[in-house]
């Protein structure tokens, strides 16, 4: 972009500052516009985080839950628990 001295600008016609005034709105609109874009996007992004992360959450829940222990006990399988039962059961 072209920088012109405090001078010079002070020089401009009338018909050059209305064309550099038109030329900085066009940029600052389509600045506004990238920037909405981004935050668009970064809104889409936050979105699938949060949504990332509760699936992560439940996975952990389903994963190292208490749910999870009881579903991966086998058919007559004893537990731990079970052999302490039957030792203090014992005369």
């Amino acid at each position: 972009m072209l920088q012109l001295p405090e001078e010079q600008l002070n020089n401009l016609n009338k018909e050059t500052l209305v064309i550099i005034a038109a030329s900085l709105q066009d940029q600052l609109i389509s600045m506004q516009n990238q920037l909405d874009t981004a935050n668009t996007q970064l809104a889409d992004t936050n979105r699938q985080l949060e949504i990332l992360t509760e699936q992560i959450r439940i996975m952990n829940q389903r994963h190292f839950g208490k749910r999870s222990e009881a579903v991966s006990e086998i058919d007559g399988q004893l537990s731990l628990f079970d052999s302490f039962n039957e030792i203090e059961g014992l005369p």
